[in-house]
């Protein structure tokens, strides 16, 4: 599913002028425990005017510990450093839409997660890697991914927190 542009409604705000269109993307969180929740992220379509959008990732990135999350059940304010793994269908909102530099490969994996149940603390898929000179093994590409680590699904991509994966599996070294 890809996102759609809206207007979110803040029925105690002072007047139009507060209101800033947003990009509504519908994610998936796991966050440690196994507490899994689904609802929206609203991102900024322009962040500045020779930029793109806003993406999920710049999202986790910024520096505040909490977003909010609009649910069916009204708005959660998220911890960020407790989400172990966050699920959205399109690699553009998710912020890998860029170009890569060098060669692009991409190795079949299955993850591990500590402190998040079986059913979603295991992920079959596939990490995107680019092999620039100073990153030329899936090691390097790993071991340089900071705090989120991309994984390729069959219905759209995981962002993992690094610091709830507890192993990564090639398939390709099975026999």
């Amino acid at each position: 599913m890809r996102s759609s542009l809206v207007w979110p409604v803040d029925p105690s705000s002072a007047g139009d002028q507060l209101h800033m269109k947003k990009v509504r993307v519908p994610v998936r969180l796991v966050l440690d425990g196994g507490w899994r929740v689904q609802g929206d992220v609203w991102l900024v379509p322009i962040v500045e005017p020779a930029s793109e959008r806003e993406r999920v990732i710049d999202l986790l990135d910024a520096e505040e510990p909490f977003f909010p999350l609009d649910t069916t059940e009204g708005v959660i304010l998220v911890r960020k450093s407790r989400i172990a793994r966050l699920d959205v269908a399109s690699p553009v909102d998710a912020g890998l839409e860029d170009e890569p530099t060098g060669e692009v490969s991409s190795e079949r994996v299955v993850i591990d997660l500590c402190g998040v149940p079986d059913d979603d603390g295991r992920l079959d898929g596939r990490l995107p890697w680019a092999s620039p000179p100073d990153r030329a093994r899936l090691l390097d590409q790993v071991n340089g991914a900071g705090e989120w680590l991309p994984v390729e699904r069959r219905d759209g991509l995981s962002l993992v927190a690094t610091r709830y994966i507890r192993s990564i599996i090639l398939e390709s070294s099975r026999g």
